[in-house]
């Protein structure tokens, strides 16, 4: 019984350890895709403002 307890145990600080893998793989996707939308948004601005300043020359 103690051998069966043993792996149950293993089994678990196993999963353990593969969910806050997972969470920490999703946190730095989130971060990545935050960063992401924001740089776009700012070269989407950058682009327009210098659309606009070529056009007025």
């Amino acid at each position: 019984m103690e051998q069966r307890a043993q792996v149950s145990f293993e089994y678990l600080i196993t999963v353990t350890f593969a969910l806050l893998l997972v969470l920490a793989a999703s946190v730095i996707a989130l971060q990545v895709v935050t960063v992401s939308n924001v740089a776009q948004q700012q070269i989407l601005e950058s682009r327009d403002s210098t659309i606009s300043s070529l056009l007025e020359n």
